[in-house]
């Protein structure tokens, strides 16, 4: 849920500014409003600079640590700026190390072909006359030449190309071939500046690996730099009043600490006024959800933070996205390794990554309870029962007591409850975003703006209906496990669905755009009927990548399997005591944990999909929120 916020404004003696701000600063609550970034202060700016150093440096150490796997005690004393300088001094130097080293590397590969010899002895025959050119051509060209005519000589055959040279005395050797540049080195002493570089380089990297102990320092350093920026920033924000003798600032604080906040501006020689916002102005948003809503706040933070006057829509989509995750996977073996890898994850991450560790879990948990629905270990059957071949499943039976989502054989061949089931939570799903739509615009104010999202919502639900009437799909006999989908679907008379469909149309068409005068706007609702249409059924088609996904993932993982014992079978037995079921464990551990692999990418982008874009659309989410930040001492995390 999105924290309700009040308006803070306050004038200010100035002779108490640097005071207050110590003292705000301390207090931790307000967000302060400012008018500009301040990016044209020098200070600011300087300030920027410096904390971009150090982030781009600190992560350059930390890759650094990873890459080597650097296990060494944080210093604690030390001075920051000599570490950013001696950083960026032997950045530079390894960088020109590097440069110079794959120079010459070049000059090797021109060089190699040729063999070792001095330039010098070559400069020598030129002072005398005698010049010589270094050529080369395609072996079969040169292969064609007649060499008792022209003074060549073979130097070396490298893939399919020669390297020889002309000597010319007087006149110059006409030969159509291409002539090479050879540095002014030879070989030898080219390859020795290599190993001399290579030396400088590893002692250049041996000092970058030193200042790894200094993290700690430069991590603080950085701290203290970002805690001066707000400082400043902050200050900055405070308008001059009354020729300089009165600060005006403004900010934002939490309804739950307006009470604090003014006993502590009681203590100051200042005016200030608590207010509410003002109808849709921009106010900075701050979250607060339960244990488990609270583990999917970073999904809703890589779409964009909600906008202050609408729902914050994480505890809504936190079930969905967890149950798509789960249908995605569909495997109770992949689960049970997910949620463990996240409960040991937990156990020994630190503090700051616990929230994510615990999301992994959760997510597996769910896999492992969708596995069991979808009959599914290792893509091999759980349970047997009505549909499944004998002897094909752990247990004889149980599949309609606890795998209600199990494909099945019957008599006109599978059937794949996971499909219908997948469009029927998709619908339940985009119903919640309509009614929650509706809430939302009534909330606001608009209990005329409530009334189209619940007539889209009636268009959907009656249309489903009618069609369940009409026997369409055979909706009305829908049953999924112990869920009478049909009976529900017809529970209004087909007149009474129509009536519905049209009361709902009727409403959608009067009730949009209600800035506009009521003719113009039934002129608009048929497009916008036009587009609910067309979106309406792609939307709900959308959710069966629920359905193709848990399909494919149950597939390759079945495929593996047979793949992996076929090495111990024969004549339609496995025997595991043959030699080769080493190369039945080594199939089924590097195939499973490549589909497990690419499961996870598809588990996690297309319930991503299917929450920014079905569920936010049917929504109404609007988004553009920005967060919450009071002025605060910040405190390093190392």
């Amino acid at each position: 849920m999105i924290v309700k916020m009040k308006r803070l404004e306050l004038l200010l003696y100035y002779k108490e500014r640097e005071q207050f701000l110590d003292s705000l600063r301390s207090l931790g609550v307000v967000h302060v409003e400012e008018e500009s970034d301040g990016s044209s202060d020098s200070r600011i700016s300087e300030l920027q600079g410096t904390i971009r150093q150090c982030d781009r440096i600190i992560s350059a150490l930390k890759k650094v640590q990873k890459d080597k796997s650097l296990t060494v005690s944080q210093l604690k004393d030390g001075d920051p700026l000599q570490v950013l300088n001696k950083f960026e001094e032997l950045e530079q130097q390894r960088e020109k190390t590097v440069q110079e080293i794959a120079a010459l590397k070049k000059d090797v590969a021109l060089l190699e072909p040729w063999g070792n010899f001095e330039p010098s002895s070559v400069k020598r025959l030129s002072s005398v006359g005698i010049k010589l050119r270094f050529l080369t051509m395609a072996q079969k060209k040169f292969d064609a030449l007649d060499k008792s005519k022209l003074p060549v000589e073979l130097i070396s055959r490298l893939n399919g190309q020669v390297f020889f040279v002309a000597i010319e005395r007087d006149e110059p050797v006409k030969i159509d071939a291409e002539e090479i540049r050879l540095p002014d080195s030879s070989l030898f002493s080219v390859n020795d500046k290599i190993k001399s570089l290579e030396t400088t380089r590893k002692s250049i990297d041996s000092q970058i690996d030193s200042l790894v102990s200094s993290i700690g320092i430069l991590d603080a350093f950085m701290i203290d730099k970002q805690n001066t920026l707000n400082y400043e920033r902050t200050r900055l924000s405070m308008q001059d009043h009354a020729s300089g003798k009165l600060l005006l600032m403004k900010g934002w604080i939490p309804v739950n600490k307006e009470k604090d906040v003014a006993a502590y501006l009681q203590k100051f020689s200042a005016w200030f006024k608590i207010s509410e916002p003002g109808i849709r102005e921009t106010v900075p948003i701050m979250v607060k959800n339960g244990p488990f809503s609270k583990l999917f706040e970073p999904i809703m933070k890589i779409y964009s933070f909600p906008d202050y006057w609408e729902m914050d829509p994480t505890p809504f989509f936190a079930p969905f996205f967890m149950i798509f995750v789960g249908l995605c996977l569909g495997d109770l073996a992949y689960g049970l390794i997910l949620a463990l890898l996240g409960l040991v994850a937990t156990v020994m991450a630190p503090k700051q990554a616990r929230p994510l560790t615990l999301l992994v879990t959760v997510l597996g948990l769910s896999t492992s309870v969708a596995g069991i629905l979808m009959n599914s270990f290792f893509g091999h059957t759980i349970f047997g029962g009505p549909g499944i071949a004998d002897g094909s499943a752990y247990f004889a039976n149980g599949v309609n007591i606890f795998s209600p989502l199990s494909p099945i054989e019957t008599g006109t061949g599978q059937k794949f409850p996971m499909m219908a089931f997948a469009m029927v939570i998709g619908i339940v799903q985009l119903s919640f975003g309509m009614i929650l739509k509706a809430i939302n615009n009534a909330l606001q104010g608009s209990i005329l703006g409530a009334l189209q999202p619940l007539a889209s919502l009636g268009m959907l639900l009656s249309a489903i209906m009618m069609a369940a009437h009409g026997h369409f799909l055979d909706m009305h006999q829908l049953v999924i496990g112990p869920l009478n989908i049909g009976a529900f679907l017809t529970i209004l008379s087909p007149g009474m669905a129509k009536a519905s469909l049209f009361i709902s149309l009727a409403v959608f068409m009067l009730f949009n755009n209600l800035q506009m005068k009521i003719f113009m706007r039934p002129l608009i609702g048929l497009w916008e009927l036009y587009q609910y249409i067309s979106g309406i059924v792609g939307n709900v088609l959308s959710y069966l990548r629920l359905f193709a996904l848990g399909l494919a993932g149950g597939l390759l993982a079945a495929a593996f399997n047979y793949m992996a014992f076929m090495f111990i079978t024969k004549d339609g037995q496995i025997e595991y005591a043959s030699p080769m079921i080493v190369f039945t464990i080594l199939v089924l551990i590097l195939g499973h944990a490549l589909n497990l692999a690419l499961s996870l990418i598809g588990a996690f982008v297309h319930p991503l999909r299917l929450t920014f874009v079905e569920f936010y659309g049917s929504l109404g989410f609007k988004g553009g929120g920005k967060p919450y930040n009071p002025f605060k001492n910040l405190k390093s995390v190392q």
